[in-house]
């Protein structure tokens, strides 16, 4: 991801390592034997590794706050705006000739990491990582949007699930390699997406 890399503590912006090439110091501790881990650190020192990453843009949407936002995107009829920051402009070449576009972002609203979260219309806890919760270690995630129409560094776009302010941290075309055919899904998930369904006023469960 551009503007991403890997910095020790208390590095300044603008001395990122160039990709590929992580800063972990000029002077890592030598190793017995060769590390899995990333320029030879050790497990513990990798899971220290400060990751920085940079917004790209930002989004402008009716939604203004959480309570909001729509259970699916694939529930949502609201439209807005992806502003992408100037020095970003060039990469949206051709992004355009795209009917869907992924946007990954960071969750800027949430209070806290939880491993063992319930998710909505269940009463059971579930695995943070087998749910949708924005109470994650690293709070980002991604949605699929409709885009209507670029203009410049605007998107318009809809099937918009994100509240006003979100900050933007990648964008990618949505292609149909990434449809998954033999899609394998839990009894519990089934039975809240029909019932989540059924509050939206669909016939048929979307899963």
């Amino acid at each position: 991801m551009e503007g991403a890399g890997v910095a020790e503590p208390g590095q300044r912006r603008g001395t990122e390592a160039p990709v590929g090439k992580p800063c972990v110091g000029s002077n890592p501790t030598p190793r017995t034997k060769a590390s899995p881990f990333l320029g030879g650190l050790s497990l513990e020192e990798f899971k220290k590794l400060e990751i920085r990453i940079y917004p790209i843009g930002i989004i402008h949407s009716p939604l203004k706050a959480e309570e909001e936002v729509p259970i699916q995107p694939a529930f949502s009829d609201v439209e807005g705006e992806v502003e992408v920051f100037e020095e970003y402009v060039e990469g949206l070449k051709d992004l355009e000739e795209f009917s869907h576009i992924i946007l990954i972002y960071y969750f800027h609203g949430t209070r806290g990491m939880k491993m063992l979260v319930k998710p909505f219309l269940d009463n059971e806890y579930r695995g943070v990582f087998a749910t949708r919760s924005t109470h994650r270690p690293n709070p980002i995630a991604l949605t699929i949007v409709r885009l209507i129409e670029r203009r410049g560094r605007f998107l318009k776009v809809g099937l918009l699930d994100l509240y006003n302010g979100t900050p933007v941290l990648d964008l990618k075309p949505y292609t149909p390699d990434r449809r998954v055919e033999d899609l394998k899904l839990p009894s519990w998930y089934k039975r809240i997406a029909r019932r989540v369904s059924e509050l939206s006023g669909l016939k048929e469960p979307r899963i």
